[in-house]
């Protein structure tokens, strides 16, 4: 394959995944399907994480990950994107389904925007097992129930791979609306749906 058809098939994949990124931000806890593409090597990282960082990133942004180094790496080689701290930085990939891990990641430290600069605020991109609707998952996944924007009455959401101790420090982040983090979850089959600021949020570990 060429160097122009695979900047082609680059391109055409990085615009699919935004069209559906901002369907799933605007439509809270809609699992959408992302496609595997065939362009990112599978041997350093997962390459439905490293879809939504070349969307996601350039030169103007930054990022962190927690979790997989490879991943980080591999972040910098395709999109140019600098690291930086948790604290400081735009997006912060949460790469990791291990609970001691993610029960570490301090969420309020991430970037909440300011009331004149809502905007000015972190993404999180969490790696989950596997996302799911309906009212039955897996032992330990938890279920979101969430209301506002975007969502008619309520909306659940079960993810597997994610501990509640990550909850706690996320509504506390996001109780002063506009201010806040918006959250993109990721499965290990490609699945993807999203939870933005403006949405609240109750739980449950099944």
């Amino acid at each position: 394959m060429s160097a122009g058809v695979k900047n082609a098939e680059r391109v055409h994949a990085v615009q699919q995944v935004y069209r559906q990124v901002l369907d799933a931000m605007s439509r809270p806890g809609k699992i959408v399907q992302l496609d595997a593409p065939s362009f990112i090597r599978r041997d350093a990282a997962d390459a439905y994480v490293l879809m939504l960082g070349m969307m996601l990133l350039d030169q103007s942004v930054s990022y962190e990950v927690i979790g997989d180094m490879s991943l980080a790496e591999q972040l910098q080689l395709y999109t140019l994107s600098r690291r930086q701290p948790i604290e400081t930085c735009d997006y912060v990939f949460l790469a990791t389904t291990d609970a001691g891990a993610q029960a570490g990641v301090d969420i309020a430290s991430c970037k909440r925007g300011t009331f004149t600069f809502p905007d000015e605020s972190a993404t999180i991109i969490c790696c989950v097992r596997q996302l799911g609707a309906g009212s039955e998952g897996r032992k330990g996944s938890v279920k979101l129930t969430m209301r506002g924007p975007g969502i008619a009455k309520e909306q659940e959401l079960l993810i597997d791979g994610l501990t509640g101790n990550l909850l706690s420090g996320w509504r506390a982040s996001n109780e002063e609306f506009p201010l806040g983090v918006d959250w993109i979850f990721v499965d290990e089959s490609g699945c993807v749906a999203c939870v933005p600021r403006s949405t609240k949020f109750s739980w449950e570990v099944a």
